[in-house]
């Protein structure tokens, strides 16, 4: 049964993606950072590690319910278990994201998120606010070209441009959303309704970006090289099973 997360390359084997190992650039040491993903036997990712340096793990634990998913996200380092734990209650509607409320360790709710699609279940704005700073309402709208999302507009706009390779998954090597409006896990999987067809060439907005991937012999990404305006540069390898 061919799940969420593989509907956008189903014309490949289908795989998921394992393990990131994302290189220092060329100029900085210290973003070497190894997520990993686990999946449930629907294909559904139920866990994302982020290992820093075996040090520190970056932890987000996801629970499906029928009309809900629940993150979990906490950190573990060398010297301590699990610390203070963030709950984010995602709200389904028929089987897509409609609202999102995030809480902090002490069980208040902080962030309020409304998602808002066309009739193609594309998702074309989103109201956001945080109950801390009163100033923070914005909406983000985005538009959408040939199956892509091509444009992000808020205060500030940010374009987006496409390679003729289909999208797949490679968590945030090339994540291209704001993560306080949008779980690219989640995303990823089908949740925000329509994903994305290929994967993202280039960004232009406040930072610009370039991605260059290199592919294996049946299509999936082996590695991706993320260009800042600058000319530095990183370097993501994915494992796929």
């Amino acid at each position: 049964m061919l799940t969420l997360l593989h509907v956008v390359t189903m014309t490949m084997k289908e795989k998921a993606i394992t393990v990131l190992v994302r290189n220092s650039s060329l100029r900085h040491t210290n973003l070497g950072m190894h997520p990993h993903f686990e999946y449930d036997n629907q294909g559904r990712i139920t866990k994302e590690v982020w290992d820093e340096y075996e040090l520190r793990q970056e932890i987000t634990e996801f629970t499906y319910e029928a009309n809900r998913i629940i993150a979990t996200a906490y950190d573990i380092s060398s010297s301590s278990s699990a610390d203070e734990k963030w709950i984010t209650n995602y709200e389904l509607k028929d089987g897509i994201i409609a609202s999102k409320v995030e809480y902090n360790p002490e069980g208040e709710a902080i962030v309020n998120v409304k998602y808002n699609y066309d009739s193609s279940k594309q998702l074309v704005s989103i109201e956001y606010s945080n109950s801390y700073n009163t100033n923070s309402e914005k909406l983000v709208k985005f538009i959408w070209q040939n199956g892509n999302i091509t444009s992000m507009i808020d205060d500030d706009a940010t374009e987006l441009s496409y390679t003729s390779l289909p999208y797949q998954f490679l968590g945030e090597a090339t994540n291209v959303f704001d993560p306080d409006l949008i779980n690219n896990t989640l995303f990823a999987q089908g949740f925000y309704g329509k994903c994305l067809t290929n994967l993202v060439k280039t960004e232009r907005g406040y930072d610009h970006y370039d991605y260059i991937y290199t592919t294996d012999e049946e299509g999936y990404v082996t590695k991706v090289i993320m260009e800042y305006e600058d000319g530095d540069q990183w370097a993501c390898y994915c494992s796929w099973k």
